[in-house]
């Protein structure tokens, strides 16, 4: 392996250890979270979601596999994000929702699928993902 494919291969594990650390301090109820909006634009709902989803294939070429459902899973996160308790959003901003997803969907991911999360969240076409990183803020 070249020079070029050691940086990128410190870049893979630099940016995979982050989001470990991220879902850590979640886990823990240590996130904290800062300059988040608090009106909310755009509700997506399930098949919008699985739409996109199926847009991501064509786009980047996988197979079946890539966004495959193995049960109703994504279908309740994407639910999750929404639910309320006396009347009141339990999150409330389009960041905390995102970064809610994003903390479900990984949660029910095999390990080998992790790796491949942890970059398409920062791909701009999946902007919902993207928003993530603004509300992930130390």
């Amino acid at each position: 392996m070249g020079k070029s494919g050691y940086k990128g291969l410190l870049k893979i594990v630099t940016d995979y250890a982050y989001d470990l650390d991220i879902l850590d301090q979640y886990d823990y109820q240590n996130l904290k979270i800062s300059d988040t909006s608090d009106k909310e634009l755009y509700r997506i709902n399930y098949k919008e979601a699985v739409n996109h989803i199926n847009r991501l294939r064509e786009i980047y070429g996988n197979g079946l596999l890539f966004g495959k459902e193995k049960d109703n899973s994504f279908k309740s996160s994407i639910s999750t994000i929404y639910q309320t308790f006396d009347g009141k959003d339990l999150y409330p901003s389009i960041e905390e929702k995102a970064a809610n997803l994003l903390y479900l969907v990984t949660k029910n991911l095999p390990g080998e699928k992790l790796v491949r999360l942890s970059n398409l969240y920062r791909d701009p076409t999946f902007a919902t993902l993207r928003w993530t990183e603004r509300a992930c803020t130390q």
